[in-house]
């Protein structure tokens, strides 16, 4: 609606001639009760607008979230087949087998050797270490 429309809606000729007030003084009187409807009519079109914003944000976020939690979930579940499916069976890895011939070669080479097994496996390592039978792979 333009604005012209509210300025003769607030003060009519007969209006402004029955104040006694000169016509600059009428004129500025409507063009500031125009700019007050107007910044009125904009501060609710303002609010309506990021009310819209907010609503359209959150459902963006809602879906965002949604997607990924299935993709989260659908990564665990394959994690899990995989897991599943290595279960019982013997893990491979790119370091050579360690065994006892290796153990005791690297032993009685005066090289460090640092194993990667667990702490149960160090007396293999003792025993050999001290010329005592080993008993036990790593």
């Amino acid at each position: 609606m333009p604005v012209r429309g509210y300025i003769h809606s607030y003060y009519t000729s007969s209006q402004a001639r029955s104040q006694n007030a000169p016509p600059s003084a009428v004129i500025s009187k409507m063009i500031e009760k125009a700019l007050e409807v107007k910044d009125e009519q904009h501060k609710q079109e303002m609010e309506e607008r990021l009310a819209q914003q907010r609503v359209e944000h959150r459902q963006q976020m809602d879906a965002m979230s949604a997607t990924i939690t299935e993709r989260f979930a659908a990564q665990m579940a394959a994690y899990e087949a995989r897991f599943r499916s290595l279960e019982g069976s013997t893990v491979v890895s790119s370091e050579p087998e360690m065994n006892t011939e290796r153990v005791v070669h690297d032993l009685g080479s005066h090289a460090r050797h640092i194993v990667r097994s667990s702490a149960d496996s160090t007396h293999v390592i003792e025993n050999a270490w001290k010329g005592l039978p080993v008993t036990e792979d790593l």
